[in-house]
């Protein structure tokens, strides 16, 4: 498991503790990218991307 509240492992129940979609395998999260923290360019980031969204 990855999570920087490891002291929140216990009170979660063991089909979430357990489930690979929500805590990857470390070989998987290996090959994962982790996004880059935009700081106050996320606001643009959000905008921008609602429009592609919403293009028709």
């Amino acid at each position: 498991m990855f999570c920087p509240n490891t002291g929140s492992y216990p009170l979660l129940g063991p089909d979430l503790r357990d489930n690979p979609a929500v805590f990857l395998s470390p070989e998987l999260r290996a090959k994962s990218e982790i996004p880059a923290d935009l700081g106050a360019a996320n606001a643009l980031y959000v905008r921008i991307w609602d429009e592609i969204k919403a293009a028709k």
